[in-house]
């Protein structure tokens, strides 16, 4: 098991690969060939350009496979107290905002990117319309 100390001394290294991995290559500057198709893009989805597969240092490369929850936020609203114990089965909660805004693309509370809703298939989908630069997605992961 990786301790958060681990997590945290990897995630700095990595903020120091950011700029070589957005140059498209890696930290010794060899990008390792085509893009690969996404492993979570749905059957039948367009193909989105891919960014170069990179070779990572070891330490790096094991960041690399965690998993992070990854939220998007529709939209967000202070309410009183008493109006939310109110709320029962079948209760609407009105916003103030329109149902064709972009939505905010977080990692662990931080917005990393906007973007909007789309169908794929029966599911729901997240076109990103902009996102931070590499440096700035690592530093709201943790690093550097």
């Amino acid at each position: 098991m990786i301790s958060q100390a681990d997590i945290d001394a990897l995630l700095a290294s990595a903020g120091d690969l950011a700029q070589a991995i957005e140059d498209g290559g890696s930290s010794d500057g060899v990008a390792t060939g085509p893009p690969e198709p996404s492993p979570t893009s749905p059957p039948g989805a367009p193909d989105m350009e891919q960014p170069a597969t990179v070779e990572h240092p070891p330490e790096v490369a094991r960041i690399m496979r965690m998993k992070v929850p990854v939220i998007v936020t529709l939209v967000e609203r202070d309410l009183t107290l008493s109006g939310i114990l109110a709320w029962t089965a079948g209760s609407i909660i009105e916003f103030d905002t329109p149902s064709n805004s972009e939505l905010h693309l977080v990692i662990a509370n931080k917005e990393i990117g906007r973007g909007h809703a789309v169908k794929v298939g029966e599911n729901f989908g997240l076109r990103i319309n902009r996102i931070n630069n590499l440096t700035d997605r690592i530093h709201a992961m943790g690093g550097g």
